[in-house]
């Protein structure tokens, strides 16, 4: 009887072992928003009248995927060839926030979160830009910040 509980507990034990390095494995390769930089694009967007994305951010990526409310991102991504989608991405039902993904050769390293109260995009009909194309002007009108993309 008292093997029986040590195997029992040795089965358990090992179980949760099992269950740990692989939740920890699964969280280390997930896309995680990046709030730090979320909160430094804010503060530009608002101080400024324009925005450099190339110039805000401190790591390597080569395009941005900007998606506005109800937009089918999953699909935008895998068109693209694009990997590394979080379900925190999907704006389909969505009009609260808007969504800046970074990528980096087809993998998505980062995004942010920005919610419409913050600012918003112009209406963009590509949703994919290149790192030297990532210049944004800044329409304030009555602190009501829109991101318009310089040409």
């Amino acid at each position: 009887m008292k093997k029986k509980s040590i195997v029992m507990i040795l089965v358990l034990a090992v179980t949760i072992l099992i269950g740990y390095i692989w939740w920890e494995y699964y969280n280390s390769h997930k896309i995680k928003e990046d709030i730090e930089l979320k909160n430094e694009v804010i503060k530009v967007v608002q101080s400024s009248k324009k925005i450099d994305f190339s110039k805000v951010t401190n790591f390597e990526w080569d395009e941005i995927y900007l998606f506005t409310p109800y937009t089918d991102s999953k699909e935008i991504l895998k068109k693209d060839g694009v990997k590394g989608y979080n379900s925190k991405l999907n704006m389909e039902y969505n009009d609260g926030i808007n969504i800046i993904a970074f990528v980096n050769s087809k993998k998505i390293i980062t995004y942010i979160e920005i919610n419409r109260s913050d600012f918003d995009f112009e209406p963009i009909k590509n949703s994919k830009i290149s790192k030297d194309k990532s210049i944004f002007e800044i329409d304030n009108d009555d602190e009501d910040y829109t991101l318009l993309l310089k040409k």
